[in-house]
Order: C-alpha cells, then sequence, then structure tokens
C-alpha cells in the first residue's frame, strides 16, 4: 500500500480552487451546501463531484478530474 502524507492546509482560500467531493450518502450534499457557502464567501472558487455510490472507492477519472483541476478538496459523509 502507498502512503501518502497530507499537505498542510492553506491559510486563505481567496483564489483557490475547492473541490467537494459528495460520497454519496444522505444528506451529504446539505452539509457540502454549508461548506460551498463558506467558501466562496471567502473568495474561493467551488466544483462540486460526487461519487456514483459511498460503498467504493472513487473512481480513477474522477480522482484525476479533482487532482487537476482543484488546489484542495473536502470529502464529506453524512447521514
Amino acid at each position: 500500500m502507498q502512503v501518502h502524507n497530507l499537505l498542510d492546509r492553506p491559510s486563505d482560500v481567496r483564489g483557490l480552487t475547492v473541490g467537494l467531493l459528495d460520497i454519496s450518502k444522505p444528506r451529504g450534499n446539505v452539509f457540502l451546501d454549508r461548506i460551498e457557502a463558506k467558501l466562496t464567501e471567502r473568495g474561493a472558487t467551488v466544483v462540486r463531484y460526487s461519487k456514483p455510490t459511498f460503498t467504493k472507492p472513487a473512481p480513477v477519472d474522477l480522482r484525476h478530474e479533482i487532482a487537476t483541476h482543484c488546489n484542495v478538496v473536502i470529502e464529506a459523509l453524512a447521514d
């Protein structure tokens, strides 16, 4: 298994593109709606993504799209 270190959080989101990944659990979109509002208030550009199902990892093409278009990503869980 490949291990990755987490990067430091940015001190400011202004001017960053933030990806919000909904893993398709109930009410995850509600949580992400609130996060999106806060991020846009702070000057971030938000792009929303959804996994097809919460029971499997995100498809490789979706992970690639997020990695190439976003500076940071927030993944949401909810129930």
